[in-house]
């Protein structure tokens, strides 16, 4: 933990938005109070962040309502869900293009929020940190994170979402081991200590 693994695959969202900002992508986190704050700091790197806006995308702007197809609202920028557009392209057909899509840009959620079903997922899936202390000592909530998991979030995919799950181990049979047992993903762990004892980052953690 503390180790920026979450500021990390944050920027790694934006990046991916500012390069499909036609895609739907959701971050699931394990609260609605860290949801928020993810949510904040999203929006911060899409809008004020020089590297985003100046440099790599400055086409990419938020859609805040500007919609001219009939019966369908415009476009959002709230603390749950941005919808973006690429300023290249015209409002007009920019929302054409938009009409079917099941989503916005960026949907963020916690498993407490609901509003998940329904939704659709074509570019990235991130879940963050859904496993907290709590259910690692109640084996009825990690059972029933799991099956809303599969029930619901998993749902939202499409064929061509990337799913990561990012998060510490909490205990046996939690969610992160459910994921790492399934087929189709591929593992990337980082020890505390490695099999020699050693600390990884002796910087950060020091013995």
């Amino acid at each position: 933990r503390e180790s920026n693994k979450t500021t990390l695959l944050e920027l790694y969202l934006a990046f991916k938005i500012g390069l499909y900002p036609d895609t739907t992508n959701m971050l699931v986190r394990g609260s609605d109070a860290t949801a928020k704050e993810s949510g904040k700091n999203l929006a911060r790197m899409l809008t004020e962040n020089i590297a985003f806006t100046k440099i790599f995308f400055p086409h990419i702007i938020p859609d805040v309502g500007f919609s001219p197809v009939l019966g369908r609202e415009g476009g959002s920028w709230n603390i749950s869900g941005y919808a973006l557009r690429d300023d290249r392209i015209s409002p007009e057909d920019w929302a054409q293009r938009m009409a079917a899509r099941r989503g916005l840009t960026l949907m963020i959620f916690s498993p407490e929020s609901g509003g998940i079903r329904g939704k659709r997922v074509d570019g990235v899936l991130l879940i963050d940190d859904l496993v907290v202390a709590k259910q690692s000592h109640s084996e009825a909530e990690m059972q029933s994170l799991i099956v809303e998991v599969n029930r619901a979030l998993f749902k939202t995919r499409t064929e061509t979402c990337m799913t990561i799950a990012l998060g510490t181990p909490q205990g046996v049979g939690d969610l992160l081991q459910r994921l790492i047992e399934s087929e189709g993903y591929n593992v990337l762990r980082q020890p505390l200590v490695d099999e020699n004892g050693v600390i990884s980052w002796p910087a950060k953690f020091s013995p």
